[in-house]
């Protein structure tokens, strides 16, 4: 098996098991955490070499990021002005978060639904800037 084959199982196996958050009990100390990407390795039966494991971690650490992000919480306001409420678990907690800094809020976001938004709008954007100079 090439590099890059295990590079893509690793990845298939990490998005197809959901664990984006895989390791995070592991990151205290710098040995429990290579013990999570070798752990992977063994489990798909994958050399421990040094370009795979730090591949593991990398791809763990990107899904740690994407996770965090995840947690954060944005306010559309009534007056049309998008507030960062920050990092919450859910979306009760955010909403107690805008309420008590008096926010008018009239929609809750999660990041992952924000940055979508951000990217269609940002799109139709180019597109139009694209056509008018035409």
């Amino acid at each position: 098996m090439t590099t890059a084959d295990a590079k893509k199982k690793i990845a298939s196996f990490i998005k197809d098991t959901g664990n984006k958050g895989l390791g995070a009990e592991y990151r205290a100390t710098d040995e429990k955490w290579l013990f999570v990407s070798y752990s992977i390795l063994d489990e798909l039966e994958l050399p421990t070499t040094e370009a795979l494991v730090n591949y593991a971690e990398d791809i763990l650490a990107m899904g740690e990021l994407m996770s965090e992000f995840e947690r954060t919480w944005f306010a559309l306001l009534a007056d049309g002005t998008l507030a960062i409420l920050g990092d919450h678990g859910d979306y009760e907690a955010a909403d107690a978060t805008a309420t008590g800094l008096g926010y008018d809020a009239i929609w809750l976001v999660c990041g992952n639904d924000a940055a979508q938004w951000a990217d269609a709008i940002n799109s139709q954007r180019s597109d139009s800037m694209t056509q008018r100079n035409r």
